[in-house]
């Protein structure tokens, strides 16, 4: 009986010796779930924002033969950054784009809801919003806060691409039940961007 019982604490503390020693390493994006063969030259990091005791990015980049047909994919994705040293970086979601929208972009394509909310259980703390916009958009207001508009400009698939990443990290203490996007383009009119039946418009 005594031989099992230690038997079991032995296990027990070498299970949570490999764990705390697991929490001091560092982990980079490439070593996450999400397979990342990124083309070094297409790659943009947001800077991190503090949100509910973690630290939120964005994540861009061109994935090298990311499709079974072999074909590159751009990927916007949010960073979560966490362990007790704060250097376990983690893409948390994963949202390739269409050619179609990145080699003609447009104002459509700019959504009102987030590409990740911020919450443990029920507690909401904030959302990231991110996307692409097209050149001639000037600014995106997403409620009230304006977004930061990074311009990425690479060949994909045999075809050229030129649009706005845009992305905004809010801290919100509830959900809000609608939120209010406004883009202006160069020549200063302004849209408001809305979803009607699962569509933007």
């Amino acid at each position: 009986m005594k031989k099992g019982l230690t038997f079991v604490i032995s296990i027990f503390i070498i299970i949570a010796i490999a764990v705390l020693i697991n929490s001091f390493l560092p982990r980079d994006l490439e070593d996450g779930f999400f397979d990342i063969s990124g083309i070094n030259s297409v790659e943009y990091q947001s800077e991190l924002i503090d949100v509910g005791n973690k630290k939120y990015g964005v994540y861009a980049f061109l994935n090298e033969n990311a499709t079974d047909t072999g074909n590159d994919e751009f990927v916007i994705s949010v960073i979560e950054v966490k362990g007790i040293l704060k250097n376990k970086y983690d893409l948390i979601s994963y949202n390739p784009q269409s050619d179609d929208f990145i080699i003609d972009p447009q104002y459509e394509n700019i959504v009102n809801f987030p590409e990740y909310e911020i919450k443990t259980g029920s507690k909401y703390y904030g959302s990231v919003y991110c996307g692409i916009a097209p050149i001639n958009c000037n600014e995106i207001i997403i409620d009230g806060e304006r977004a930061n508009m990074e311009r990425m400009t690479f060949d994909i698939n045999g075809n050229k691409a030129d649009f706005y990443l845009y992305y905004c990290i809010l801290k919100q203490d509830e959900y809000p039940d609608d939120i209010q996007v406004i883009c202006a383009d160069e020549n200063g009119e302004k849209f408001e961007i809305k979803t009607v039946d699962g569509a933007e418009y």
